[in-house]
């Protein structure tokens, strides 16, 4: 008898036994045509359950992680940059990491700006960045108020002036990003997650599809 889960295949003969050492303990009989069918309790549950987990999924490399520390309040941008642009891989298409760099110089203002507002200038701001085979994450901690961040965009969308050069760039690393998120940590702090999928060039015959970052973006 083959059983199909997710699209995987799982040949079980017809075993008579009250119980088996991969299954577990015989619960029901079932008629299925010329088969004899024995459902197992537990293990099988297991077995199911691993199938289903090993269809679809993919085993993701990170190719590069680095966290930054940073305490020199708004100074500390270019550095930050600078430091972002040396995590760059040849397979994140151009557009993704102009944007990503976007979205981390946003986030990083925010929170020196407004997170810690009327807080010490040298309140450290913790950056991760994790780059994937097929997305890139930035996580970012700052120690001010907590708030809900879906509200908030929605509050600015309805509220923000068109002509006004400051105050969009929560909606802006929301357009950015296919996921972003903002969560207090159990150490008291705020984590403004962004994640960015693309879809790796892994090979080309025009040179020009892989990045070559500006001088001035390389520090």
């Amino acid at each position: 008898m083959e059983i199909d889960a997710a699209g995987e295949s799982l040949s079980i003969g017809d075993v008579g036994a009250s119980s088996c050492p991969l299954f577990g303990k015989k619960v029901k009989n079932l008629k299925y045509g010329q088969y004899n069918i024995c459902l197992y309790s537990v293990k099988l549950q297991f077995l199911w359950q691993s199938v289903i987990e090993l269809k679809g999924s993919k085993k993701l490399q990170v190719l590069k992680k680095a966290d930054l520390q940073v305490n020199m309040g708004l100074s500390a941008l270019d550095p930050v940059l600078s430091w972002f642009s040396r995590l760059y891989d040849p397979q994140i298409p151009t557009s993704v990491w102009i944007r990503c760099q976007l979205a981390l110089a946003e986030g990083f203002t925010n929170a020196v700006r407004h997170a810690h507002e009327g807080k010490p200038p040298d309140l450290p701001v913790d950056i991760e960045v994790a780059v994937w085979t097929e997305f890139l994450e930035i996580k970012i901690w700052d120690s001010g108020a907590p708030f809900d961040l879906e509200q908030k965009i929605q509050d600015m969308s309805e509220k923000i002036d068109p002509e006004a050069t400051g105050g969009r760039g929560l909606k802006l690393m929301k357009d950015i990003a296919d996921s972003l998120s903002y969560r207090r940590t159990a150490d008291g702090r705020n984590c403004l997650s962004i994640v960015k999928n693309y879809t790796p060039i892994l090979t080309t015959k025009d040179e020009s599809d892989v990045l070559e970052l500006p001088e001035e973006l390389l520090g």
